[in-house]
């Protein structure tokens, strides 16, 4: 009889045991999962803090190239508009006169552009879904790979003009010239009468004016993207 009831008390002990056992041996199994767990979430925000980073880095880089893009074209189009005034007046002539030498030499001119585009390359070879933004990730876009190639071309378009019209011009009837001020000439009835030259000027006039009209939109859309960085820049 005493022996049975000593069976129980050992069995019972042993119960006590195990279960004290088991509950070591659940909590040391939830402290590695809530280790496992911090550690997963310190490496995610480490990151998206590196993604951050990189992030603020393109954007910082992408505005100052816009910034300078903005200037070159702001320029261009300035140079462009004086363009256009200069083709208006030469046209409204029928005899010599006095302005004809700075309005021809206004008219006379080219522009190069070359884009900044390292922020933009550098961000594309690592993935356009860096910057979180849809909106801006579309604009710029937009800008690099469409916009900005449309303006590098009627840019181009001018200068081709002036080497393989006005150049040959120039050669023939040049006495002075002062790139983009003045050309004085030796005739310039070439362009105050019906003729090939004064043809030209009109055809010229009119690429001038698209490729202004170019310049201006993708402005615009570098303003829409600068106002777009800096309110990402702020967050």
């Amino acid at each position: 009889m005493f022996r049975f009831f000593r069976q129980i008390r050992q069995q019972l002990l042993g119960d006590v045991k195990n279960t004290k056992y088991l509950k070591y041996a659940v909590g040391e199994i939830l402290l590695v999962v809530i280790g496992i767990l911090l550690a997963l979430q310190i490496n995610d925000w480490n990151e998206d803090r590196k993604s951050r980073n990189f992030e603020v880095e393109m954007l910082q880089q992408i505005r100052v190239n816009l910034l300078q893009d903005r200037n070159a074209l702001s320029k261009i189009a300035d140079n462009g508009n004086r363009a256009l005034r200069a083709a208006d007046s030469i046209l409204s002539v029928t005899a010599e006169h006095d302005s004809l030498a700075h309005w021809v030499g206004r008219f006379m001119q080219f522009n190069r552009f070359q884009p900044l585009t390292n922020g933009y390359e550098v961000l594309k070879s690592k993935g356009l879904d860096q910057i979180r933004n849809k909106d801006l990730r579309f604009l710029l876009g937009t800008y690099y790979d469409d916009r900005i190639k449309f303006i590098g071309q009627a840019i181009k378009d001018i200068e081709w003009e002036f080497m393989n019209e006005w150049l040959p011009i120039l050669k023939r009837n040049v006495v002075s010239f002062t790139f983009g001020k003045s050309a004085v000439l030796k005739d310039y009835s070439i362009f105050t009468t019906e003729g090939l030259e004064r043809n030209i000027i009109v055809m010229n006039k009119d690429n001038y004016g698209g490729s202004v009209v170019y310049i201006e939109e993708g402005l615009v859309l570098i303003d829409s993207l600068l106002n777009m960085i800096d309110e990402e820049l702020k967050k």
